[in-house]
């Protein structure tokens, strides 16, 4: 009890990869080279067949996106969006647990 899963958001990515607004747009390459554990168990990695995992943020100018996390086809890292319909992709769910139940001892 106490806890939630979920797909992390865009506004979450862009906080922890991009939070001095280095990169002009977020589907550019190298946007998320700061943040390289995103890509675990990907097409990335090496580890999976998948290029990423689908973000929980639609996106608001394409009725058929969503947000996504992936890894170009040279490898390297791009924030963009895919139709949901793509089967590339996988789903990474984040684990909500409260600070307070956190025991940092």
């Amino acid at each position: 009890s106490g806890k939630a899963a979920r797909l992390l958001t865009y506004k979450e990515v862009v906080t922890a990869c991009d939070s001095n607004n280095t990169v002009s747009a977020p589907n550019s390459t190298g946007y998320l080279d700061n943040c390289a554990y995103l890509m675990e168990n990907t097409y990335y990695s090496n580890t999976s067949n998948k290029y990423g995992y689908w973000l929980e943020t639609p996106r608001s100018s394409n009725a058929y996106g969503v947000w996504s996390v992936r890894g170009d086809s040279s490898n390297r890292l791009l924030y963009s969006y895919s139709a949901f319909y793509d089967s590339f992709f996988g789903v990474r769910p984040a684990i909500e647990v409260l600070k307070s139940e956190i025991d940092l001892s």
